[in-house]
């Protein structure tokens, strides 16, 4: 552990980083965080070779020239409606799962895995646990008839 250094973590990351950017930066978060463990239980320096702000970005080309993010259109408003009157032609989990992600604007994997002692039926809204949102905070999503 106490023998990373900068060259071994750019050794590592260099190679994908032009492909697979998103993936290069978790695995440079990933190395981060088990080195600062390591240098926390005193199993190396206080030195932060995987660090990015200040550090491995000015070695590394920034993400903006690297790959440009192409996000996923939105279906144009007026296409909503029917688009919804058709799923809910459809008795599927997959539409239903569908309907309810339309109608929350939640991420998937919370539609995916609501549990129902989460859903509040007399209150109209459904309890996020913290430990499945990004932000690590419960959220309450109020919920439709």
């Amino acid at each position: 552990m106490d023998k990373i250094d900068t060259h071994e973590i750019v050794s590592i990351i260099n190679h994908t980083w032009i492909s697979k950017t998103e993936t290069a930066k978790r695995v440079q978060g990933r190395i981060e965080n088990v080195l600062d463990y390591a240098a926390a239980h005193k199993y190396r320096d206080e030195s932060k070779p995987a660090r990015w702000r200040g550090h491995l970005n000015k070695l590394l080309a920034k993400f903006s020239q690297v790959k440009k993010v192409s996000h996923h259109l939105a279906m144009p408003y007026d296409e909503v409606a029917p688009f919804m009157a058709e799923l809910q032609g459809y008795t599927s989990i997959s539409s239903k799962a569908l309907q309810c992600l339309i109608l929350t604007a939640t991420r998937t994997s919370s539609v995916l895995h609501t549990e129902w002692p989460e859903i509040d039926f007399e209150n109209a809204t459904w309890m996020i646990q913290a430990e499945r949102m990004k932000a690590r905070r419960e959220h309450k999503v109020p919920l439709s008839t």
